[in-house]
């Protein structure tokens, strides 16, 4: 019998590859400067109604589908969580003629039947009650969410704008504190004429900044540098990620450091112009021939770049616990 969720991960790893490969050929095919809309710290998606960060996969799904749209603010919820959000604010909410996005997760489901009881148990509709473990079983789990600006209904005030970022010179001030906070934890960097990681002897190579010859030199070093760590965190010592030898494992890998070094340049603030063209068809041709790769490739990116801000004691930041700062 075919698998729902898997089938609908299949489905939605398609429109997102398909999307994804159009904008990559469209890079290589041409002059274009494309910023992925998942590298900006306040475009990291958010639940709404739990309040929690979405991960790996669903942050470049949402993020994309948010850009595509237009939708002013990174806030999601199903069907059901809106119906709580009205109940909770006593106004009705409507999302009809509107289309919600797919979205996946891979997790503890429960057995028909059964449903939590307490903290660590399950009770089935019997009335038995078993250990959790014994009542699930990790699958996908589909859904659809929709973007709080398909919804119709909110009380005015209910979502504050952000404030325009102003126009900054890049300073590597915030890059430096965590380089220095996770000393320790990341491999050593040695100049070199080549940017690289060596998983033996556990060492990023990297060009010297002037070597750097662009209209952004020290964003595109930076960029770089954090790609390289996001390689080095298949060391075992660190997230452990297996690195296979093949052409297809290569390129996946890239494009693992690619989704984590978007992700980390975002949180710091700053864009880098490099695209990295040599790379662009290998990529492509990887989630064409495996479409659900991508959500492999995003959520180990995701792991690897949470772990390294964790490594330096910082966090991803919530839009919705800065929206709250900002309305105080």
């Amino acid at each position: 019998m075919p698998n729902y969720g898997e089938n609908k991960l299949h489905e939605a790893c398609n429109e997102i590859a398909e999307e994804f490969i159009a904008q990559l050929e469209a890079i290589q095919n041409s002059d274009t400067k494309w910023t992925a809309p998942w590298s900006t710290s306040d475009q990291r998606p958010v639940n709404y109604l739990t309040t929690t960060p979405y991960r790996g996969f669903n942050v470049i799904r949402l993020a994309m589908t948010q850009v595509r749209h237009g939708y002013r603010y990174p806030y999601w919820l199903t069907f059901k969580q809106m119906m709580a959000v009205a109940s909770k604010i006593g106004t009705p909410l409507s999302n009809k003629g509107t289309k919600g996005t797919l979205t996946v997760h891979y997790g503890r489901q429960f057995k028909k039947g059964w449903r939590k009881h307490g903290t660590s148990m399950a009770i089935h509709s019997n009335g038995s009650v078993v250990p959790i473990d014994k009542a699930t079983y990790f699958g996908v789990n589909v859904f659809h969410l929709y973007n709080v600006d398909q919804i119709e209904g909110w009380p005015e005030g209910t979502f504050v704008d952000p404030e325009p970022k102003p126009e900054v010179p890049f300073t590597n001030e915030r890059c430096l504190a965590w380089q220095e906070a996770a000393r320790g934890k990341l491999p050593p960097i040695l100049d070199s004429s080549q940017a690289a990681y060596a998983m033996e002897p556990d060492v990023v190579y990297m060009p010297k900044l002037n070597e750097f010859i662009t209209d952004q030199p020290e964003e595109n070093w930076w960029a770089t540098a954090l790609h390289e760590y996001v390689h080095s965190t298949c060391h075992e010592d660190r997230v452990g990620r297996p690195k296979g030898l093949s052409t297809k494992d290569y390129a996946l890998e890239e494009l693992v450091a690619e989704f984590g070094a978007s992700f980390l340049t975002g949180f710091f603030d700053f864009k880098s112009d490099l695209q990295h063209r040599e790379y662009i068809a290998a990529y492509a041709k990887a989630i064409r021939n495996d479409p659900k790769q991508m959500w492999h490739c995003a959520k180990a990116a995701d792991q690897a770049a949470t772990w390294l801000l964790e490594a330096g004691g910082l966090t991803w930041p919530n839009p919705l616990k800065q929206e709250e700062k900002q309305a105080a």
